[in-house]
């Protein structure tokens, strides 16, 4: 599927008020992102100047100053999202770390050792408390870490 709202370098050229829930609080999570890195996408720092503007006018709560809150009876808050795509990323490494996927799951459900090695990251994994094991899991994880 063709994504209309950003170019090939992966930089928005719609009004991030235009998008949905989700895709928003991914531009908003690549920006913070990009800020960090030092080399944000102009289009986004400026909406979000925008309504940060706002917010400090008329009070509030931020979240619904940037459209971000979740939609009556979605638990896709910023916080639920952000812990999630940092399980995720914990998931990855884990599996990168002991070789495949396959592996993972296996440690993950206490069918085999843990290799030493990954013995570090399967810790960082696991303070993240209940770790999805099926394979569904690592294959989700993989397609959100290209996608955001």
């Amino acid at each position: 599927m063709v994504d209309r709202t950003r170019n090939a370098f992966d930089r928005l050229i719609v009004d991030p008020d235009k998008l949905q829930h989700r895709e928003k609080l991914s531009a908003v999570s690549q920006l913070v992102a990009q800020l960090l890195e030092g080399h944000p996408d102009m289009r986004t720092c400026q909406w979000l100047g925008r309504k940060l503007q706002d917010w400090m006018i008329r009070g509030g709560k931020i979240e619904q100053h940037l459209g971000l809150a979740p939609p009556p009876g979605s638990h896709a808050t910023v916080r639920n999202i952000a812990n999630r795509r940092r399980r995720d990323d914990a998931l990855m490494r884990f599996a990168n770390t002991v070789g495949n996927d396959r592996v993972a799951r296996l440690v993950l459900r206490g069918e085999i050792e843990c290799p030493p090695q990954a013995a570090e990251a399967l810790l960082a994994l696991r303070n993240f408390g209940r770790v999805p094991t099926s394979h569904d899991a690592i294959s989700r994880a993989r397609r959100a870490s290209r996608t955001s």
